[in-house]
């Protein structure tokens, strides 16, 4: 209790005997509600009210409580006292500081402390009451609320608390929220074209489809005050055609689209443009209809269609709705800033504003796609193969460049290091393949799950695969192992095994640093050998600083053993100056050799070799969307839609 007694003994005496109470952390408020009072009491009462002091300290239980005194004095004693002026004195002086939870106190509780807004006739004209019903609504206790508030007096006059109070109501429709909540909205805000979307969206859907009458049918249990709320909202939206068309292809979207894959999209687009037909404030309305109604099972469709809808003069609007007192409608908002207003800082990267970089990542990839470069592999988009490119490129050339730091770490440790970061590269990068099929309404989309599975050292010198049937078969000589898993329109190419010889390029002397790197990668020619026989699709990575650009030089075994066998009959060595022009990029080479299918072994021994078997399984390099298979080019399926 706040009220002191020293300072107010007769409040202190009322609400001593009251109790009244606030649940910790909440609105709430529980009051005993008086049965008798004592004219001279109350008189009291006024007299301690009207001290500064005690209009200060007195919290929202307390004012509430001395509301129903002075409620239940002029209802037995026809007068107040002026009770009723100084509590209204009171939340003057305190600048709304208390009248949201009065508001709710009156509200709750079916209602039993109503009298409540007889004190205080101008709250239910207050932002504190739009706040109490908020509140109530979210803790399920605005049941019955119609009959005792009047209803004509609520006035929404912030566009943020609309945001808010929609949603809270939405499914109050036995009680007549949404209706009276829209009809509030109007009377604040005006019939904006946001205000006439979003009623049509909350309350009245009927005017999203084919009319046959120009007044609604009254609903069930309906008063004339509710029902004349929605025959003023019929008279001014019905007339509205393009506000109309707009609701039905918002609603669209969790009915007859609520299954459909990517090949609508720009038929959608479409259709909300002519809808809008270029008024700027139904747009933006649209906009964020899209953000905030889209069913989960379209969220791809609608973010497609909000960053297809915004234009350039639309940069503040989105900036706004980034502040939505939704958080989630918030974070989509971001994700269009991103996509249409973010800025590249190279005026070489992917071009911006564009819907394409709807995700982060494509902005760090420093791509410049030309538009008349045909498809350089089977998987036929060039994009695509771009994408695939550069950002393998990038590990590649950090690798290179980190290469002095980490070259007495071993082959195969500098290994699983660079592809374990180039897998964590390639997830980003997958985020991107899919947001950009899904922003530029593409009808194909391509997803990877590239696995490798790096040897053991106890497997090396096992017994590998024997395709000649050799007496002698050749022994399993490979650091890494790749697997490719393509598909077409849904069917198998053929799975595929790549195996990898990785040899670094060592220090002069161990011992001293300064002296730089050798100048030849040491080979052994047994394992050279052992590879070719076992397939022609192996490779040698060599691990260095670089070569003639290539940051992970690659090269088939055969041509290295041609090369080395061409410097020394003992094939020991291999001259770095001979790796760099015989080699392709590690980039190129995945992309267009491994990816590209101009390489890999389909023989099913070498694959299942190369698999590994329990306890060896291959590793996902990357995933890329939800596609369990490797590579897939072919029609979007409407589950990845």
């Amino acid at each position: 209790m706040t009220a002191d007694y020293e300072t107010c003994p007769a409040i202190w005496g009322f609400l001593h005997n009251h109790k009244p109470s606030r649940e910790f952390g909440r609105r709430k408020i529980t009051i005993k509600m008086p049965t008798v009072v004592d004219r001279e009491q109350i008189e009291k009462v006024v007299g301690e009210l009207r001290c500064p002091e005690v209009m200060a300290q007195l919290d929202a239980a307390e004012v509430a409580t001395l509301a129903t005194l002075a409620s239940v004095s002029k209802r037995q004693h026809g007068d107040d006292a002026g009770a009723s002026d100084a509590l209204q004195a009171l939340l003057t002086s305190r600048s709304g500081e208390l009248d949201a939870d009065i508001a709710l106190a009156a509200m709750t509780d079916y209602g039993r402390f109503r009298e409540i807004l007889g004190v205080f006739p101008e709250m239910t004209q207050s932002s504190a009451m739009i706040e109490a019903i908020i509140e109530a609504a979210s803790e399920g206790s605005l049941a019955g609320w119609h009959h005792y508030v009047e209803l004509n007096t609520l006035v929404v006059r912030d566009l943020n608390q609309a945001r808010r109070v929609f949603p809270a109501v939405e499914r109050l429709t036995g009680d007549f929220a949404p209706t009276v909540l829209v009809a509030a909205t109007a009377r604040g805000l005006g019939w904006t074209p946001w205000v006439k979307l979003f009623a049509i969206l909350y309350d009245e859907v009927e005017l999203a489809g084919e009319i046959r009458s120009a007044a609604p049918e009254r609903r069930k249990s309906e008063a004339e005050d509710t029902f004349a709320m929605r025959r003023a909202a019929w008279d001014v939206i019905l007339p509205d055609g393009p506000v109309r068309e707009v609701a039905r292809l918002i609603l669209d979207l969790d009915g007859a689209l609520s299954a459909s894959g990517p090949d609508v999209r720009a038929v959608y687009v479409q259709r909300l443009r002519k809808a809008v037909d270029g008024d700027a404030n139904l747009r933006r309305a649209a906009v964020e209809a899209l953000l905030s109604r889209c069913p989960p099972r379209q969220h791809d469709l609608a973010l497609f269609a909000a960053t297809r809808l915004v234009e350039g003069n639309d940069e503040a609007f989105v900036m706004a709705l980034i502040e939505h007192p939704d958080r989630e409608v918030g974070y989509r908002a971001d994700m269009v800033r991103h996509a249409v207003f973010d800025k590249s800082a190279s005026e070489e990267a992917w071009p911006a504003p564009s819907v394409s970089t709807i995700a982060r990542g494509l902005f760090n990839i420093g791509l410049n796609p030309i538009p008349s470069e045909y498809p350089q592999t089977w998987i036929g988009d060039r994009l695509v193969e771009l994408l695939i490119e550069q950002t393998v490129a990038g590990e590649e050339r950090k690798f290179a460049e980190q290469y002095s730091d980490h070259s007495e770490e071993g082959e195969e440790g500098l290994l699983r290091s660079f592809f374990s970061d180039l897998a964590s590269r390639l997830r980003d990068l997958g985020d991107g393949l899919r947001a950009t099929a899904r922003a530029t309404g593409a009808a194909r989309n391509t997803s990877i799950d590239l696995k490798y599975r790096p040897v053991d050292k106890s497997e090396e010198g096992k017994p590998g695969v024997n395709p000649k049937g050799d007496a002698e078969p050749p022994d399993f000589s490979a650091d890494l192992c790749l697997i490719v898993d393509p598909y077409l329109d849904g069917r198998s190419l053929g799975k595929r095994a790549t195996l990898i010889q990785a040899k670094r390029l060592r220090r002069k002397d161990p011992t001293q640093p300064e002296n730089g790197l050798a100048s030849s990668f040491k080979l052994d020619a047994a394992q050279m050998t052992d590879l070719i026989r076992q397939t022609g699709s192996s490779f040698y990575l060599f691990q260095c600083s670089g070569l003639l650009d290539r940051g992970v030089p690659m090269v088939p075994t055969q041509l290295v053993e041609d090369l080395a066998r061409h410097h020394a009959a003992s094939a020991a060595q291999i001259p770095a100056q001979l790796v760099g022009p015989a080699s392709r990029p590690f980039a190129e080479w995945l992309t267009y050799m491994v990816l590209g299918l101009r390489t890999g072994d389909p023989l099913a021994e070498l694959v299942a070799k190369a698999e590994g078997g329990a306890g060896r399984s291959p590793r996902p390099l990357a995933k890329f969307g939800a596609v369990e298979i490797v590579l897939h080019v072919g029609e979007m399926k409407s589950k990845d839609g």
